[in-house]
């Protein structure tokens, strides 16, 4: 780009904002929901460990095996869905290239590593309890 030669504005000169700029927040929103989805799995664990160690019995089956797990994947399924909801809806509302629509994509593209990773936690221990 010529330095010369003004950067377009993404605000018109009234001070209200472009169609191309209206919601973006919302894929911004996404991009930290998408971060937070790990951030909140370390703040569920010690959580999760302690219903873990009042729900399991001391001898016997274990009827109650879902409460530990259910707790630990609370938060991050939660921020995980908000951050597909809003990172989908900000690459489906935003023409390409535009800072919406790369915070949306990028958003996506986070979540999809975390999940990638769990996926890949679940294959190689063989199961839903990847922590216990």
């Amino acid at each position: 780009m010529n330095p010369a030669m003004p950067t377009p504005s993404r605000q018109d000169p009234r001070g209200t904002m472009t169609p191309e700029t209206k919601g973006a927040g919302g894929a911004v929103a996404g991009l930290v929901f998408s971060v937070l989805v790990f951030g909140s799995t370390l703040f569920t664990l010690p959580v999760s460990t302690i219903a873990a160690l009042f729900t399991r019995p001391d001898t016997g089956t274990d009827r109650l095996q879902w409460v530990a797990i259910a707790v630990f994947w609370s938060l991050p399924v939660l921020f995980g869905l908000l951050s597909a909801i809003l990172g989908i809806r900000a690459v489906i509302r935003f023409p390409p290239r535009t800072d919406a629509w790369t915070a949306g994509v990028l958003g996506l593209s986070v979540l999809a590593l975390q999940a990638l990773l769990v996926i890949a936690l679940m294959v190689l221990h063989g199961s839903v309890r990847i922590i216990w």
